[in-house]
Formats: C-alpha cells, sequence, structure tokens
C-alpha cells in the first residue's frame, strides 16, 4: 500500500502530492548519550555492554507514515490540516513528534510553494527511497544500491560469528537457519534483484567452504547441487531465487482470495474492477511491486488451480508452493546411506562428500 502511494512522486508533471513522514519521539530523544554512557561505566557496568547499549538506543528508529491519502492535492490548506490531524493524534496517545527527524515529501508544485510549506511547517524536505518498516520504499523499482543493506547485514552476520573452525555441518545449519530467515522479510515484500541473490548465494557458499568472505575459488560442490532435495543428492538448502518467487505468489493468491485487507480492497477498486484475473492485462499506472505480483501468474502459466493447491488449512503455504515450482531432480540410489539413523551431522556430511566423489582424499590432493 505504501509503495502504491508514493509511486508518482517522482515524475516531472504529476498532479500535487504530499506525504510527511513522522519521526516518533521517545524518552531517551531528549538524554546525551556521553552522559548516559558515563553513568553506565561508573556503576560498573562491563564496556563491551556499554557498547552494545548505546548502538542500540542511539541508533534505533521508529517512524510513523502520514502520506497524502489523507488529502488529495498538496495545497497549503490541506496540508496545515494534515499537521492539524497528526497534533491531535498526537494529544490522544502522548505521542509527540521529533520534528528534527520528520521530513516532507512533496511533487507537482513549484519551488516557490514548497519552500514555503517546508518554513511554516518547520519540516525538512525529504528525499526516495527511504526506509519504511525496514525496507526500501522507492517510487522505482528497488535498485541493487537500495538492497545492499541486505547483504552488509549477512557479511556482518558471518563476521561476527566465532565459527571460521566450525564443521561443515555446523556451518551448513548456520545457513539453512540464520543466514536464510535474515532475507525472508525482504523476500516476502517484493522480488529481490537476481544480482543481490547472486550475491547472497556467494557469501553463503564462502561461509560454507571457507568460514569466511574472503573471495576463494575453492567449490567443491557447485551451490546448484547443494540446494537440491536430499534424494537427488543434495543438502535442502532452500534456493533464495525460487523462495522468493514463491512467497511473491502468497501475494498473488491474496488479491484472488482475499479481499477483506485494505491493500488489496485497493487493486481491487484501482486496477481489476471486476475483470477477470487471469486473462487481464498487467495495469501499466500501477507501481512496481504490484506489477510484478500480477507478473507472477506467468510463473504459474495463468493456472490458478494449481496455485490453490498450495494451500492448507484454508491458507496459502510458502513452502507447498516452493516444492511445487522446483524442478523434477532424477533420485540418487545412495541417500539412505548418508542419512543412517543414529549417525552425527558431521559423519553424515562426510558420507555425503564421498558419494559425490569430492573428498579430499590424496589422491585428490595430488591432482
Amino acid at each position: 500500500m505504501a509503495h502504491e502511494l508514493i509511486k508518482g512522486y517522482s515524475q516531472k508533471n504529476v498532479s500535487p502530492r504530499c506525504m510527511i513522514k513522522v519521526d516518533i519521539r521517545k524518552a531517551y530523544d531528549s538524554v546525551e548519550w556521553g552522559f548516559l554512557r558515563a553513568v553506565l561505566l561508573e556503576f560498573g557496568v562491563p564496556y563491551k555492554l556499554v557498547e552494545l547499549i548505546m548502538k542500540c538506543v542511539s541508533t534505533v528508529s521508529y517512524s510513523l507514515l502520514l502520506n497524502g491519502g489523507l488529502t488529495e492535492k498538496a495545497d497549503e490548506v490541506s496540508m496545515k490540516m494534515l499537521m492539524r490531524c497528526f497534533k491531535q493524534f498526537s494529544e490522544v496517545s502522548r505521542l509527540h513528534a521529533n520534528m528534527d527527524k520528520s521530513s516532507l515529501y512533496i511533487a507537482g508544485v513549484k519551488r516557490e510553494f514548497k519552500d514555503k510549506m517546508l518554513t511554516e511547517l518547520q519540516l525538512s524536505e525529504g528525499s526516495l527511497a527511504f526506509k519504511y518498516l525496514g525496507i526500501p520504499l522507492a517510487s522505482k523499482k528497488i535498485s541493487i544500491q537500495q538492497c545492499m543493506p541486505l547483504v552488509e547485514r549477512i557479511v556482518d552476520r558471518i563476521r561476527s560469528w566465532t565459527s571460521k573452525f566450525l564443521l561443515y555441518a555446523g556451518k551448513l545449519q548456520l545457513i539453512k537457519s540464520v543466514l536464510f530467515e535474515m532475507q525472508t522479510y525482504w523476500a516476502q515484500v517484493f522480488l529481490i534483484p537476481k544480482e543481490i541473490v547472486k550475491m547472497v548465494n556467494g557469501i553463503c557458499r564462502r561461509y560454507l567452504w571457507t568460514g569466511s568472505n574472503e573471495n576463494s575459488q575453492r567449490n567443491p560442490i557447485s551451490w546448484d547441487t547443494l540446494c537440491k532435495p536430499k534424494v537427488a543428492g543434495g543438502l535442502n538448502i532452500i534456493n533464495y531465487e525460487r523462495w522468493n518467487k514463491a512467497a511473491i505468489t502468497k501475494l498473488l493468491w491474496a488479491v484472488v482470495n482475499k479481499k477483506d485487507k485494505l491493500w488489496i480492497k485497493w487493486i481491487h477498486g484501482q486496477y481489476i474492477k471486476r475483470k477477470d484475473i487471469t486473462s487481464m492485462e498487467v495495469p501499466k499506472q500501477a507501481s512496481w511491486l504490484v506489477r510484478k505480483i500480477f507478473n507472477a501468474r506467468e510463473w504459474w502459466a495463468n493456472d490458478m488451480q494449481r496455485m490453490q493447491s498450495c494451500m492448507k488449512n484454508g491458507k496459502f503455504n510458502i513452502k507447498t508452493s516452493y516444492i511445487q515450482s522446483s524442478p523434477e531432480w532424477p533420485k540418487v540410489r545412495w541417500k539412505s546411506v548418508t542419512m543412517i539413523n543414529g549417525s552425527l551431522p558431521k559423519q553424515q556430511f562426510i558420507m555425503w562428500m564421498a558419494m559425490h566423489k569430492r573428498m579430499a582424499t590424496v589422491d585428490r590432493l595430488i591432482k
């Protein structure tokens, strides 16, 4: 819904519109950080813990977005009314704005009027894209540069682990659990650029085989093989690109089946308008995110019945969608050999490597 509301802000000849991003003031916004740090150290709090606390209280940001959906035009009366509505909200909720961190986004007006409103409302002019609920919010298709924070978070997590000397089985578990979960939130909102997916795959691959993110040619077994199910000779690592598409398919399923949410009602009211969603064209005037949801029909060849088979207990199941969209690989005969009951993960991984003939044996090392 937020992407729909800002879709025209980067266009030149657009109708007047505005939105205000309001940062909510916290109690510790008025605290002097140096004083807080000195008090913690004086009470004997360990230095490392103090540094962690200071990072938390000085960098966390919560924002409330009030969009021009309340008013259709960026005129002086409407904008002042918007601010008056927020002041009434503040009086009731006791949540007050931090004006130093709040911004005005305005388009389709002359520079003179824009400067006048910035002065009267005492706001700074904001620029797109910015983070909203932890992800980039932009009027155009998300760029690789805007997705880099996701890559940096994964790299920072790897660097923070004292796991360089973990066994392969341990690093495999970290990739499957921690690193995968770090990108799931982004993947359920929009289609992540292929270059970013490639970067994430490369980071995970290097971490598995070397224990770090340093460039390395060491790659005993391809990443595609690792992402195959165990019955096909893989290790069942989630393929990020296919999982991302399965997550976007859930949004398409919601548009087709559920009309009780605001953003779904918006899409039906603005674009679908009782048309057949399986045959209608992708609405060109929609935001790039909504267009990607409509494009998801191609992944299922417009077969909505097949998509409905991904439901479990009346809800769309991303895992089922992921499995259905995966290729059918030939099964290997030695799967049971690598998964002997009672064997340790270390032993299972070594046996799996041996069945692929990729163990660092003496004859292979000589080659």
